[in-house]
């Protein structure tokens, strides 16, 4: 499959879903970020696109692990070498109190192969920002 087969089947699967909705706002998630896709490489990255509603792993200050749900902001895709902006709802946001700020990088992972990085640009969860 080339690129533009793979895109356009990964849209057609979320058509008539709520991840295909309008642009996320501020109280859809914990925080908005920078996310930098590793380019595929044989031990590192993806070698497919991800989409709305991507849950990887997020790793914190101190090494550890929660998923985390992915809205894109103003694409529908992102592939491997890309960077696109993010709105991220965590699955457990206090094992990230008091351990992210704007400019701080989170770790994403697939298991324990890390395939990109987030950069937060704005928190929305005031956990986030307990004693930092």
């Amino acid at each position: 499959m080339n690129r533009a087969e793979i895109e356009t089947e990964l849209l057609a699967s979320l058509k008539g879903t709520s991840l295909c909705m309008a642009e996320p706002n501020d109280n859809d998630g914990d925080f908005k970020g920078s996310f930098s896709m590793f380019n595929s490489e044989p031990e590192k990255g993806r070698t497919k696109p991800v989409t709305h509603g991507y849950r990887p792993q997020h790793e914190t200050k101190d090494g550890l692990h929660t998923s985390g749900a992915m809205r894109l902001i103003g694409q529908d895709i992102v592939w491997p070498g890309e960077c696109c902006e993010v709105l991220t709802s965590l699955l457990s946001p206090e094992s990230f109190e008091g351990k992210a700020k704007p400019g701080d990088l989170i770790g994403i992972y697939e298991g324990n192969r890390q395939i990109g990085e987030v950069t937060v640009l704005e928190v929305y969860n005031e956990i986030f920002g307990k004693n930092c």
